[in-house]
């Protein structure tokens, strides 16, 4: 994927993971404290999608359902966390 988005001219952003007997370098480490803030807060939106509204997959057939389904999703998150921010 990092040869992919390399070809594409975009930088990557993929967090680096160690393999057996092949640590992560201290470029490496930090970096991968430097972009899990902003991973985080990302995939908190993914964990409530799953986890208070039940998404696993696509629904329907055809984009534009799906589309409409997930555009709905993400409002209803979005205001659940204005009630929370606003109390």
């Amino acid at each position: 994927m990092r040869d992919e988005l390399a070809a594409a001219g975009i930088k990557s952003q993929i967090l680096r993971r160690a393999a057996r007997n092949k640590p992560l370098t201290p470029a490496q480490h930090w970096f991968n404290k430097a972009v899990s803030p902003i991973r985080a807060g990302v995939e908190r939106a993914f964990a409530t999608m799953k986890r208070h509204y039940g998404y696993r997959g696509v629904r329907y057939r055809g984009r534009s359902r799906n589309t409409c389904h997930l555009h709905l999703m993400f409002a209803a998150i979005n205001l659940r966390r204005a009630l929370v921010l606003t109390a």
